[in-house]
């Protein structure tokens, strides 16, 4: 559970720094190095979304699949965030 949990942090960490990039790229589109900063974040924001399903899937044995699992990430997150948060 506490992989879990680890894992879930490093995601909302991707999605958090994904976010202000983004912010950034906004202001100033052209540049260059931003846009790349761009790309990074959002691949590390993806691969951290990709791990957190793996192991919701894992810890489910199964029952939940990927798309499933990716749905409950972003549309069922409040419900995810009180089940971690009642994890020991």
């Amino acid at each position: 559970m506490n992989e879990f949990k680890t894992l879930w942090s490093e995601y909302l960490e991707a999605e958090k720094y994904a976010d202000e990039i983004d912010a950034a790229y906004e202001m100033d589109p052209e540049n260059t190095e931003i846009e790349n900063k761009w790309d990074e974040a959002y691949k590390a924001e993806y691969d951290a979304k990709e791990k957190v399903a793996d192991k919701i899937v894992e810890m489910t044995s199964g029952k939940v699949d990927k798309k499933t699992a990716n749905i409950m990430i972003s549309a069922k997150r409040d419900e995810l965030v009180d089940l971690i948060s009642r994890i020991a």
